[in-house]
């Protein structure tokens, strides 16, 4: 059998990139308009989970570098210093810096001069902590992130070189870097020395960008959506056809349907379909045979990691919005569908919004932000709901009983959580992490004492 030609992964680059023509044409005119050092205004990409963002910011990123761009890809992440992944990024490219020329080289070595070289994650996602090595004769000309940004972008544009500086998930971008890194962009727009900003993530990006800089309302922002029915049929096809190979229409047609134009099960789909189709023909019975297969995997890893991060309040919340359908609802309609108040859930809502579940597209609506999320709650509401017991709402109460195993009549909240055990694993967490601060800390207080 012939390579399969689906790519299903994070970040994996599709035989062809369907539905995305506008944003990569709208990628083109800005970097023209960024060379021609006229500037242009960031681009931001948003989207749920798997609509291709990285995909997309990386194709970009491609194109542009064959055109003489210097691109800068971060992907910031959850709970993790921005700056500690910024330094990490400049480091991997040190020497692509110093071969464009020594000033460059030098701009680069300063840009890390000023970036944290020791950073720790606290436990429970509740941050980290940057530790940077005593500077003993620090260049007096490095005095800011702002400014060695700045210097670096300089040296490159005389290398003929303009900086592409893409974030990935800048929605977990901690404020401080991220407004470093705003204010560069936003003060070489207009002039020769033009940096082209991208930044992508989830829906909740908007509001991040917004906290970090009022002028970042501003900025070009365009929302990446499921792929329309043409655009999906495309993408199932053209693969198949770089190997000969055909779809019967209502194969095509129960693909088109099952993935609802998500890009990532559009090649999930794909990819299982390929797997048990013969004579270079996909038909019905190749399709109906992978929805299975792929509804197993998908609830044991895709859904499922998300599912066990939440605590049983939240899995009630999240029982309660699938029932409603698909797309957006009410926040009254899933408080009233658990028996509650808009107020008594508000404190779960935004947990679950603050851990990616969900978001709010508009005031007073919410939505999950993995898609077709409902589908598998749908699946396992018998199995879910098994854990959840009747109990009259006492709001004085600041415990939930867990009744594992009792037969659930509703989806009212009343789970108990193993208070002792969280509490005694923060507990070594945080021990742990301590016992870690003290002796990087110390060993860096010892390698500043040998340099004197």
């Amino acid at each position: 059998m012939a390579t399969n030609p689906y790519r299903p992964g994070p970040g994996l680059p599709p035989s062809v990139l369907a539905g995305r023509e506008a944003a990569l044409q709208e990628a083109r005119l800005a970097a023209d308009a960024v060379a021609s050092g006229l500037g242009t205004a960031p681009l931001v990409y948003f989207g749920l989970r798997g609509v291709g963002k990285t995909v997309l910011i990386r194709a970009i990123a491609r194109e542009l570098e064959r055109n003489r761009f210097f691109p800068l890809i971060i992907e910031a992440e959850k709970g993790r210093a921005f700056s500690r992944t910024f330094t990490e990024v400049v480091g991997q490219r040190i020497d692509d810096f110093a071969a464009l020329g020594t000033q460059v080289g030098r701009g680069a070595k300063r840009l890390l001069g000023v970036l944290p070289t020791v950073s720790f994650d606290l436990p429970n996602e509740t941050g980290s902590i940057s530790l940077a090595r005593a500077k003993i004769d620090e260049n007096p000309n490095v005095k800011s992130l702002v400014d060695s940004l700045t210097e670096l972008n300089a040296e490159l544009s005389r290398a003929r070189r303009p900086l592409l500086i893409a974030v990935d998930e800048a929605q977990e971008a901690d404020l401080a870097t991220l407004r470093a890194v705003l204010r560069v962009v936003h003060a070489s727009m207009g002039t020769e020395r033009a940096i082209l900003g991208i930044f992508a993530g989830t829906p909740t990006l908007r509001a991040h960008l917004g906290r970090a800089h009022t002028y970042a309302e501003r900025f070009s922002f365009s929302e990446l959506t499921m792929l329309d029915t043409e655009d999906t049929r495309r993408a199932l096809v053209v693969p198949a056809e770089q190997y000969d190979t055909q779809f019967t229409s209502e194969a095509l047609e129960r693909l088109v349907n099952v993935t609802s134009g998500y890009p990532y099960f559009v090649q999930l789909y794909g990819a299982y379909s390929w797997q048990t189709h013969q004579n270079h023909i996909i038909e019905t019975r190749d399709v109906e045979s992978a929805i299975p297969l792929v509804e197993e995997k998908l609830d044991a890893g895709f859904y499922r990691v998300r599912l066990d991060r939440l605590s049983p309040r939240e899995v009630a919340y999240v029982m309660a919005l699938g029932s409603l359908g698909p797309g957006i609802h009410g926040v009254s309609e899933v408080a009233a569908r658990l028996g509650r108040s808009v107020r008594d859930v508000s404190s779960v809502r935004n947990r679950l919004i603050e851990k990616g579940m969900l978001y709010s597209p508009l005031p007073g609506a919410i939505a999950f932000s993995v898609p077709l999320f409902e589908r598998f709650i749908e699946r396992h509401r018998t199995e879910l709901e098994r854990v959840l017991v009747t109990e009259p709402y006492d709001r004085r109460k600041s415990n939930y009983r867990l009744a594992p195993g009792a037969p659930g009549k509703s989806l009212e909240p009343t789970l108990r959580p193993a208070r002792a055990e969280f509490k005694a694993r923060a507990k070594r967490l945080r021990n742990e992490t301590q016992g870690r601060i003290v002796a990087e800390s110390a060993a860096l207080i010892r390698e500043a004492r040998d340099e004197r």
